[in-house]
């Protein structure tokens, strides 16, 4: 089986800088690398087998599901045979950037 197109929202992608952000200032540049290749892994095994995820609803065109990638990160998503679309990165733990800067 083909992987599907990977898709990345605005929401997901700003909601990762936003973390990755955090990231770098709290815990450096090695960690943020490590992350990001973490996360980006996910896609790859989501775009290869999306349902490994839960799923929270179905329509007749898309299914829409949420993973755990991370201890603190859920990826929330929908799929369909050709795409994975990445709406979202839900984070477990609320870190506020403005109040550790």
């Amino acid at each position: 089986m083909a992987a599907r197109i990977i898709i990345i929202h605005e929401k997901a992608e700003n909601s990762f800088r936003k973390k990755a952000a955090w990231y770098y200032i709290h815990r450096g540049t090695d960690f943020v690398v490590s992350f990001t290749k973490d996360l980006w892994n996910t896609y790859e095994t989501l775009a290869l087998m999306p349902s490994v995820g839960q799923i929270k609803k179905t329509t007749t065109t898309r299914i829409y599901a949420e993973f755990v990638s991370h201890p603190q990160v859920v990826v929330q998503y929908w799929y369909n045979s050709e795409e994975l679309h990445i709406l979202n990165l839900r984070y477990t733990r609320m870190m506020s950037i403005s109040s550790h800067t």
